[in-house]
């Protein structure tokens, strides 16, 4: 890394001094540890994403049941239509045994 301006001769210590003063500053005004804008609009977005995510699955889920519920009736509607059918091929089958 190119050195420049007033950091071209500097010693280790001064630069901790620097750096420790600079800390020292961004605490003291509270911009250390702070999110960027930037990170607090991608922090915003997740949340977003994550909200319609729920949202689609409690869909999801309402919709499972509600296509569980119909397979369940129409299976029961198709038990009662085969046992309507075999009714009538029994009451068939005496009528030609009687003849």
């Amino acid at each position: 890394m190119d050195q420049v301006g007033e950091m071209k001769n500097i010693k280790f210590k001064q630069l901790v001094q620097y750096a420790k003063a600079k800390f020292n500053l961004l605490v003291s005004v509270r911009k250390w540890g702070t999110k960027t804008k930037e990170q607090e609009e991608i922090i915003a977005l997740k949340a977003q994403v994550d909200s319609m995510k729920n949202a689609a699955l409690q869909i999801s889920d309402k919709l499972k049941k509600t296509a569980g519920k119909r397979n369940d009736q129409n299976k029961k509607k198709s038990r009662a239509k085969q046992r309507r059918m075999s009714r009538a091929g029994e009451s068939k089958n005496r009528t030609n045994c009687r003849k």
